[in-house]
Order: structure tokens, then sequence, then C-alpha cells
């Protein structure tokens, strides 16, 4: 039966499923084909059978009751009796005539109503004889026609009575048949299910047996190869000869040995991989470590002469304040004695024009005394002494345009010194400015500076703290570095639990991965690139701990240099 093996599980429950519906179709049309008949039994006895007897008994007593009445009348001389006899004639008679046409309508036999259409002909004629007896028992003389009608009578009600117990006895006995129909639609029925049964219950272990083979041997199979793989084994072969849910699933493990096979082959490398990789990386680690170190040091030494460079700075610029108001103070000093240099040649200008003066009285001193030399030598004896007084006269005034010469020069000298002086300081006054305009811009680079070195000694403290930071995640990376490689070993054990077949012998080798490209050569920058990657894969198999890296802007890796 492979076509049935290949079917789905589903159709084969709907085959089942159909089967069983079938047997218990045809089980309820002949369950219903039987009750039907035990229906149209029942029907007939208590619709027809059951009622007719009850109305023809009814009939046969109100007869019977109609015959004493009809006696009464005809026996009896008082006028009120017959009276009450004949009331009750006529009551009795509308029952028996109520109870024929209810019986009436019951009828479904020819035989049945053949017996009935006699009883009427027969009611008929015995009413007949009936108004004959009652009209011969009105009548006083005629006592030997009452006797003859009466007697005519009498066999007319046992011929009718009779017709009645024989209707009635035909109704009990078509009601027996009936009965007897009904107890036969049952007993067929019963034996109709019976067989069905055991029909049913044959076909439902059939069914059973089938269903559960086709089931429950290839689910052992799974089974079965569930247990190896379970136990490591995955050079497990599946014979897959089906096509139902069952042959899918052993299918499907036979794809899943397949790919577990390879992903452990691949996860063993990777393993290895990863272990390697881990160790470079706390190598690595350690290394930088030990750089962070140095470099935090180096960090600490800077931020040191930065602070002196801070002070040194600071110091300048109070001395080039110092320097600016000194500039400017000679600045205003200079001017100062400009001005009073100008003053200077002003008063030697006075002196010399004074001196000019003196010059001249003495030149004419000098000729005044010459006059009275002259005057004097002229005089004689009596001009001796005014000529020796006008002689020295004469040497003072000599005496006296020299000076007045020398000091006319010394003035003239000074003049053209004081003036050489007031030049050189109108000169020197604008360079004293621009002197103090240029320590003004020495105090103002040396503000600059110092706010420059402060931010320079902020950054430096935020490279010292970044590199501390450094060498802790360094310490916590090495450390992980050990974990990922103690688990990678772990993983390793791990994975030779499995057993598989070599590449070779499966048919198929690891997917090779090409190198990571962007980089020269093909190769990642750094170990730790691949044991991020190792990690994320190894996310599902150990806990493994995390380390929260620095987060450093890229203006903080150009103010320091990475090693």
């Amino acid at each position: 039966m492979t076509w049935f093996d290949n079917l789905k599980i589903t159709s084969k429950l709907l085959v089942a499923v159909l089967l069983l519906c079938g047997n218990a179709g045809v089980m309820g049309t002949v369950a219903l084909g039987h009750m039907e008949q035990i229906r149209l039994a029942t029907n007939e006895v208590t619709t027809s059978w059951l009622p007719g007897i009850h109305y023809i008994s009814d009939a046969n007593s109100n007869i019977s009751d109609f015959h004493i009445a009809e006696q009464q009348l005809v026996s009896s001389g008082d006028a009120s009796r017959k009276a009450e006899s004949e009331q009750r004639l006529r009551a009795e008679q509308e029952k028996v005539e109520r109870n024929l046409t209810q019986y009436e309508a019951t009828l479904q036999l020819e035989e049945d109503r053949r017996l009935f259409q006699d009883i009427r002909v027969r009611w008929t004629d015995y009413l007949a004889e009936h108004e004959k007896v009652v009209a011969l028992a009105r009548e006083k003389d005629s006592q030997g026609a009452l006797l003859s009608a009466r007697e005519r009578r009498q066999q007319g009600f046992e011929a009718l009575s009779l017709k009645l117990d024989e209707l009635v006895a035909f109704n009990a006995r078509s009601g027996k048949e009936a009965t007897q129909r009904a107890e036969a639609a049952h007993e067929a029925m019963r034996n109709s299910i019976l067989a069905m049964c055991v029909f049913s219950s044959f076909l439902f272990v059939v069914i059973g047996l089938v269903l559960s083979r086709s089931i429950s041997r290839p689910l052992g199979d799974a089974v079965a190869v569930a247990d190896r793989i379970a136990e490591g084994d995955l050079t497990v072969r599946i014979d897959v000869r089906r096509e139902d849910e069952v042959g899918l699933l052993l299918t499907a493990l036979e794809r899943m040995v397949r790919k577990l096979a390879q992903v452990i082959g691949e996860v063993r490398e990777g393993a290895s991989a990863l272990a390697s990789a881990s160790s470079q990386v706390s190598s690595s680690s350690q290394s930088l470590s030990q750089g962070t170190s140095e470099q935090a040091s180096s960090v600490e030494e800077t931020t040191s002469s930065l602070e002196q460079m801070t002070a040194s700075i600071g110091q300048n610029r109070s001395h080039g304040r110092q320097m600016e108001e000194m500039a400017v103070q000679g600045a205003k000093d200079a001017e100062e004695g400009g001005r009073a240099v100008k003053q200077t040649v002003e008063a030697m200008g006075s002196i010399a024009e004074k001196i000019s003066i003196i010059e001249e009285i003495a030149y004419q001193t000098n000729l005044l005394a010459l006059n009275a030399a002259i005057e004097a030598a002229r005089a004689g004896e009596h001009g001796k002494g005014f000529a020796v007084v006008a002689t020295e006269v004469r040497k003072l005034a000599e005496r006296s345009r020299t000076a007045a010469k020398e000091i006319s020069g010394l003035a003239t000298s000074s003049v053209g010194v004081a003036t050489r002086s007031g030049q050189l300081l109108e000169a020197l006054v604008p360079s004293i400015r621009k002197t103090a305009d240029l320590v003004q811009e020495v105090v103002a680079a040396s503000a600059e500076q110092t706010s420059g070195v402060a931010q320079m000694n902020k950054a430096m403290q935020h490279v010292e703290q970044v590199t501390q930071r450094n060498a802790s995640a360094s310490e916590e990376l090495a450390s992980t570095a050990e974990e990922v490689s103690s688990q990678a070993q772990a993983l390793r054990e791990l994975v030779s639990f499995f057993h598989v077949e070599e590449a070779s012998e499966r048919g198929w080798r690891p997917a090779s991965r090409p190198p990571p490209t962007g980089y020269p050569g093909g190769r990642a920058p750094s170990a730790a690139h691949g044991l991020k990657a190792a990690a994320a894969g190894l996310g599902s198999l150990a806990p493994a701990t995390q380390v929260p890296l620095p987060a450093v802007h890229p203006d903080e890796d150009r103010e320091f240099k990475r090693f």
C-alpha cells in the first residue's frame, strides 16, 4: 500500500472518517427503515385498531342500552316512564350513530369496511323493526303482532351483536398482527444493528491498525533518529521513502542532521579562532594597559608643566601691566620733558640775547676805555691814574667780552643741544606710546594665553580621566578576553560531545567567509573586531561580562597620540 503511505495524514484520517461515516450512514439508513416500519405498525394500532375496538365496544354497549330502553318502553304502562324511555332511546341512538361515524373514520382494510357496512345495514334493519315494535306497543289491541315484531327485533339485535363482536374480534386480530409486525421490525432492526456494530468494530480495528502502522512505525524511526542525535551522533543516515507528513518530518530531520553537522564543524573552527583571538586580545589589552599607564604619567607631567606655564604667563601678564603703566608714565614724562626743553630753548635764546647785550656793552666799555686811555695819554702826568683805570677797565671789558662770547657760544651750543633733545623727545614720545600699545597687546595676549592654557589644562585633565578610564577598560578587556578564552574552551568541550563525519565523507565543507573589506590586505584592524563578532555568537551559550568602554569624542582623538 505504497499509495496509502504516501497520502497525507489528513487524507488518511479523511478516508477513515469517510469510511466510518459511510458505515454509520448505512447503519442509520437500515435503522431508520426498521423504525419506520415500527412507527407505521404502532401508528396503525394506535390510530386504527385500538380506537376501532373502543368505538365498536361503545357502540355495542349503546345498542344494548338502546335495547333495554326499548323493552322498558314496551313493557311500561306509565306515560311518564314511556316518555323517559323514549328520551333515553333517542340519546342512546345518537351515541350509537356517533360511535359508528367515528369508527368509519378509522377504516383501512376492505374486510373491515365490509364488516362495517354489514353492521350499518343490520343497524338500519334493527331500527326499522324498533319503529314497528314501538308503533304496535302504542296500539292496545295488537298483542299478537307485537310479539311477532319483538321476536324479529330480538333476532336482529342478536345478529347485530354478533356482527359487532365479530368486528371487535377483527380489530383485535388486526391490532395483534400490527403488533407482531412491529416486533418483527424491531427484531430485524436489532439484528441489523448488531451486525453493523460487529462490522463497524471490525472496520474500526482495521482502520486503527492501518493508521497506527502507517504513522507509528515512521514516528518510531524518527524517535530513534532523535535519540541518536540526543546522544551526539550526527553520523546517522535517514532513508525516506514516504511523502506524507511523517516523511516530511524525516526529511526535515535529515536536513537538520546535515546542517547540525555543518554548524558543529564551523563552531569548532570558530571556537578555536575565538580562543586564539581572545589570547591576542588579552596580550594587546595588557600592552594597551601598560601604554595607557605610561600615557597617564606623561599626561600628569604635562598637566604640571601647564600649571607652571600658567603661573609664568600670569606673572608675565602682571609685569606687562606694570610695563604698560611705566610706558604710559614715561610717555607722559617725555611729553613734559619736551615741553621743558622747549622752555629751556626759549630761556637759552633769551640768555643769548642778554649776553649779546652784555657783549655789546663790553664792546662799548672797551671803546670807552680806549677813549679814556687816549684822553689820559693826552692829559699826561695827570691822566696816568685814569689811564691805569682805563686800562683795567679795558681789560675787564675785554674779559667780559671774551666771557660773553664764550657764554654766547655755550648758549648757542646749549640751544642746539636743547633743540636736539626736544626733537629726540618728540620722536621718543610716539615710540613710547607705541611701546605702551605693544605692552597692552602683550598683556591681552598674555590673558588669551592664560585662557588657552587653562583650557589646555582642562583638556589635559579630561585626557587624563579618559586615559585612566582607558587603562581600567584595558584591564577589564584583558579580564574579559581571558573569560572569553575559557568560555571558548568550554564551548569546544561542549561541541566535542557531537560526533560528525569528516567534511569529505559528508559531501560538504564549511563555507569560506571572505575577508572584511575596507582594510589594507583585507584584514581587520585588530583582534578585538573578531572577538566582538565571536562574543555576539556566544551570547546565548554563556553569560559574558560586558565592559562599558568610554566614548571618546573625535576632537579628543586629535589632542593626544594614540598608543
